[in-house]
């Protein structure tokens, strides 16, 4: 089983490249010109540096970096401190890729042509041929043939000992007439060990080819996608090959076996796979980037890693061997199960002796109490495909989905250095996180409302919420609210420090405040700073918005079902000297989650999902 991290925000929305190197961390470029270098997914500060406008496409060998930059050149710089080290290649177009084999560097461009230097030569080959941008390249691992993919539909094999003559193609795969509208990425690619495959992608087919005679050998698809595959690429020991998809999804394929391995598919925010890359220091890790400028790393669960570092093979075809039992508690069946576990443990007939024996080491509830055997625990619970079962009509255990945590309507990740806290009708709050120096400003649309204001962060607030009376301020894992009430005359600052308590969430409407507390409680403030109204709120609060005297809150009201979560919403009415409450359904898609709530201009209640 392969799992997935969270999804980190590396740049802004738009194709996102990213390479592991030597060192292990990984260097990640996008539509913003930045490049980003990550000690791994949970760096929460990444170096940064900029390049230029763009920046499409990173190779690496020893020391120096090389990078497509909006000159439309490969431009060579010196690490860690990314020193300019000269131009490598011109272009008339944008480069989309670079390849770099031992003395090789090859680039290919979306001005239809590739071009390729050899040591320290100074007049590259060019490889003229295809009819529309060259969209991916691979150099064979002896150096002896080059392949390319262009918007042309074709992928073309070039004989790099014979000064570039084509070889072979391939015809009839996905077409673009422009790098910013395609699709597919990242194919072909040849078996990085001796290169006597090479595989390219057609729609949800990945196709292999022999690069001795060109046959055809195999096809490999994954029951379990619904998308067409973008991006390919082997990991460095050639034995797993990874796939992404237009819709976010992930298979990793046995190559020698031909058969695709488990992997977890990917959350509501995960768009079209742009790039992958395999760790150069983990066989059993690799990052992807996707659309939306996202960075997220698959790595092997422990338990297949445990499984991959054991010699046991008799267990791991036990273990494989329960995946296939259903625990119907059928003598018959029961029989049949026990003979196929006896024919790979020959040396443990004694164990296996009975029937009874085979149901009490593998917890079948038969109405009686489960055995004390701690052994057969331990296995069970290594094992998450053995769930207890009441017989052939009990439902499957699942672990439900992903359950989202609280959040403020229209800010920016959290991670960020320069965020915005809000953006609504009424004005602009934006943080700036610099070590002790950090700052809020606030920016209103209509400067009758109020002057723009900057303020030092002292308190390390990172939500806020804005309207045309007040300003919340408040932090993550922090007790204290702060207001100023921006209509209010002499002092307008007031601060309420919760005890035992931390905001989750705020909002300010023009006549009340409300905070949301980690105790699961719902506290109403006057503009002024009385607080009127304490309410319990019977779950785990998602988000809070407001317009006038109403107030709406979600909140979990039960555990997820297997596709989607359980949102309830609270509309709550301040009245002068009352409050009414209407609970509210939340009729979210099946497998998304909610990313904004919030009021219209006539104050009507609006829900959005991802």
């Amino acid at each position: 089983m392969y799992e997935r991290s969270s999804l980190r925000y590396a740049h802004t929305s738009g194709y996102t490249g990213l390479i592991y190197v030597d060192d292990g961390y990984m260097l990640t470029c996008g539509s913003d010109g930045d490049i980003r270098k990550w000690q791994g997914i949970d760096d929460d500060d990444p170096i940064s540096n900029c390049l230029g406008e763009f920046v499409v496409c990173l190779a690496q060998r020893g020391d120096k970096l090389l990078a497509s930059t909006d000159h439309n050149t490969v431009q060579s710089y010196i690490l860690p401190d990314l020193d300019k080290d000269g131009t490598l290649l011109r272009f008339t177009a944008p480069v989309i890729g670079i390849k770099i084999k031992d003395d090789y560097i090859a680039a290919c461009s979306e001005d239809t042509t590739i071009k390729i230097l050899k040591g320290d030569a100074t007049q590259p080959l060019e490889l003229k041929g295809h009819k529309g941008p060259v969209l991916a390249l691979d150099i064979h691992p002896k150096n002896t043939m080059l392949a390319s993919f262009s918007g042309d539909g074709s992928v073309k094999v070039w004989d790099l000992q014979n000064e570039g003559k084509e070889l072979y193609s391939v015809q009839g795969l996905s077409k673009t007439n422009s790098f910013e509208n395609a699709i597919c990425f990242g194919t072909p690619c040849f078996e990085p060990t001796e290169g006597k495959i090479l595989i390219y992608i057609k729609k949800n087919e990945i196709k292999a080819i022999s690069t001795t005679n060109w046959e055809h050998l195999f096809s490999l698809n994954d029951d379990k996608v619904k998308g067409e595959y973008t991006y390919c690429q082997f990991s460095q020991n050639g034995l797993l090959l990874a796939a992404g998809t237009s819709k976010g999804e992930i298979s990793i394929f046995d190559f020698v076996a031909r058969q695709s391995k488990k992997c977890e598919g990917p959350s509501s925010e995960c768009q079209s796979i742009t790039c992958l890359a395999w760790s150069t220091k983990n066989n059993e890790e690799l990052a992807y980037c996707d659309a939306s400028g996202q960075l997220g790393t698959v790595f092997a669960s422990s338990g297949l890693q445990k499984q991959n570092a054991s010699g046991d093979d008799g267990e791991l075809l036990l273990n494989n061997d329960f995946d296939d039992i259903e625990f119907t508690g059928a003598t018959n069946d029961d029989a049949e199960r026990l003979a196929k576990i006896k024919a790979v443990n020959d040396d443990d007939d004694d164990d296996w002796k009975s029937i009874e024996k085979l149901k009490s080491q593998i917890k079948i509830y038969n109405g009686e109490d489960l055995p004390a055997d701690e052994d057969t625990k331990d296995s069970v619970s290594r094992n998450g495909s053995l769930s207890p079962c009441l017989g052939k009509n009990a439902p499957a255990v699942s672990n439900g989905f992903k359950l989202q945590s609280a959040f403020q309507p229209s800010c920016t990740p959290i991670h960020l250095e320069h965020r915005y806290l809000v953006w609504n009708g009424v004005g602009i709050v934006t943080s700036h996180a610099d070590g002790a120096n950090g700052a809020i400003d606030v920016e209103f649309h209509d400067a009758s409302v109020h002057h723009s204001l900057h303020i030092p962060n002292y308190n390390n607030h990172n939500m806020a919420s804005l309207s045309s009376t007040a300003l919340v301020l408040a932090g993550e894992d922090s007790a204290k609210v702060v207001v100023i009430a921006l209509a209010a005359s002499g002092n307008k600052e007031w601060s309420m420090q919760l005890s035992e308590e931390d905001v989750v969430a705020v909002v300010a409407t023009t006549k009340v405040v409300a905070v949301a507390t980690s105790m699961q409680f719902l506290r109403i403030f006057t503009i002024t700073g009385s607080q009127r109204e304490i309410i319990s709120i019977p779950g785990s609060v998602i988000c809070l918005s407001g317009f006038e005297d109403r107030i709406m809150l979600s909140y979990h009201a039960a555990p997820a079902s297997q596709k989607q979560q359980n949102i309830t919403a609270i509309l709550l009415h301040a009245c002068v000297l009352s409050l009414k409450c209407k609970n509210i359904t939340l009729p979210l898609t099946p497998g998304r989650q909610l990313v904004w709530q919030g009021f219209s201009d006539c104050g009507s209640l609006v829900f959005a999902d991802s």
